[in-house]
């Protein structure tokens, strides 16, 4: 029976998988017998089960208990409590309770290291989640320190184009896209992929893992049109090699979409989103937890073409399923909360999205902490919806308090810090701070012409929005200069004569 569980599992059965690890485990008894290993380990798998169907808590509590019976009986000193402590840490980091996973991760670490010495592959792989945890804090300097590490051992032992060598070099590269440092990883993933392709099929899913990482580093980039060549050539390999129906086809036309969506194809962007639902309906039911991403993808698409009641009746189904099958603060129910926010915003809604958004920021403050990443992004969101109701010190202390996190996180010329830039700018010229916009507007202008060159939207946009605070100031005669630039670089991208 438990390799019947194993069966459905891996074949994400998963209620299946839990009912009869459940039963197995009700054989054995609620609390182990004589035979601690086997009640254990049918204890452990019923927790990874229910980690992946979202059941967190449930998932904690027994892992929690699991690690308490073994410290009990054999202390935590040995291979059996690391696995323990890793499963454990894993649902920590699932949950956002990311302090938690570190600190057990750490734990594990130095029993491994004292054990199995530093160079050993199973404390690489503890590093390597380690890495992994402290980018989710947004502690990229200490995730690059450990990565390197990492690659430098992998490189020495193993060799360079070792498998293992390359996916800790890949790892790395993801860790300078987060820092904004995006040609760095383009150089690693160049190189990581023209070694797989000198031994391994076109097809094999190495590469095609590779690929769908580069299309995400363009697309980082802005490099939009090559993230879309890219994510085409995946979705002809995966409909050709599995079937236009398989999961990997289902998600590459996901992606592809996503990459229509930020071109402003949002007519394409929707029919292939539609066409996937339909396809994962006819599969799954209507409402597994697996159609939740793209129903929120094709909600999303809804807004921007300005659909916005089909967006909110979409996006409260997709609640519903949530609040009925996973827990309240699961990092699902919430990321989907924050995009009705958005919404509500949109429908000018300002209470309500004001209300929401301020129970999801209380959420993530709580598990994440004030300086996270997520909770800065739900801040803004946040900042956003004061401004609009006028609430506008409120909204410049929480974009000053972003901005001074960003600048330290990500460097004062990374793309989410000139965003954040450019609100407070919008905050500051609501209030009067003529001059203060005016430098933070100049200054996230020339970050974006350095970033992006001088005809990219973005950069243009930034202009106009100079212009405007310009001519707030009566500063007419440079205001007319910059409108000039900004009509000669759209003509010249037209291929209009001058």
């Amino acid at each position: 029976m438990k390799n019947l569980a194993l069966a459905y599992y891996r074949h994400d059965k998963l209620q299946e998988a839990e009912d009869l690890q459940t039963h197995v485990l009700k054989i054995h008894g609620e609390k182990p017998g004589s035979d601690y290993s086997e009640t254990l380990s049918i204890m452990q798998n019923l927790g990874i089960i229910w980690r992946r169907q979202g059941k967190l808590h449930k998932a904690e509590k027994l892992q929690r208990q699991i690690l308490e019976i073994y410290k009990e009986k054999f202390g935590l000193d040995d291979f059996v409590a690391v696995k323990i402590m890793q499963n454990l840490a894993t649902t920590y980091n699932c949950q956002g309770q990311l302090q938690k996973a570190e600190g057990l991760l750490n734990q594990a670490l130095e029993i491994h290291k004292e054990r199995l010495g530093l160079d050993h592959l199973e404390t690489l792989d503890i590093m390597e989640n380690l890495a992994t945890v402290y980018s989710k804090q947004s502690q990229f300097q200490k995730a690059q320190r450990l990565e390197a590490q990492v690659l430098k051992i992998c490189e020495k032992r193993l060799g360079s184009d070792h498998p293992k060598t390359l996916n800790s070099k890949q790892n790395l590269a993801v860790i300078y896209a987060n820092q904004g440092q995006l040609h760095k990883a383009e150089e690693l993933q160049i190189h990581i992929l023209k070694t797989y392709k000198e031994s391994l099929d076109p097809d094999h899913p190495i590469i095609l893992n590779l690929m769908q990482e580069f299309a995400k580093t363009y697309i980082a980039q802005n490099q939009l049109q090559k993230a879309e060549e890219l994510q085409s050539q995946l979705l002809e390999i995966h409909r050709k090699k599995l079937g236009a129906d398989h999961s990997e086809t289902l998600s590459a036309m996901q992606d592809i979409a996503i990459t229509y969506h930020r071109q402003g194809k949002l007519q394409q962007a929707e029919e292939l989103q539609s066409q996937v639902l339909k396809i994962y309906k006819e599969k799954l039911g209507s409402d597994d937890l697996q159609m939740l991403d793209i129903m929120q993808d094709l909600a999303a698409t809804y807004r921007s073409q300005g659909q916005l009641q089909k967006a909110e009746k979409l996006q409260s189904q997709i609640l519903k399923v949530c609040r009925e099958k996973l827990d309240p603060d699961h990092s699902k129910t919430l990321s989907i909360m924050q995009d009705i926010g958005i919404t509500y915003f949109k429908q000018g809604k300002l209470q309500q999205a004001e209300e929401l958004q301020s129970h999801v920021l209380k959420i993530y403050k709580e598990s994440l902490g004030s300086n996270h990443l997520a909770t800065l992004k739900i801040m803004q969101n946040l900042a956003a919806t004061y401004g609009t109701q006028g609430q506008l010190e409120k909204a410049e202390e929480f974009q000053s308090h972003i901005l001074e996190i960003f600048k330290e996180k990500l460097g004062s010329d990374h793309h989410q810090t000139l965003t954040i830039m450019q609100d407070l700018a919008f905050t500051y010229l609501l209030k009067g701070q003529l001059q203060q916009a005016e430098e933070l507007q100049s200054y996230v202008l020339k970050g974006h012409k350095e970033n992006h060159g001088s005809h990219h939207p973005v950069t243009l946009k930034t202009m106009q929005g100079l212009v405007y605070i310009y001519k707030s100031q009566d500063k007419l005669q440079i205001a007319e200069e910059l409108e000039a630039q900004i009509i000669k670089i759209q003509k010249s991208e037209l291929g209009l004569e001058l």
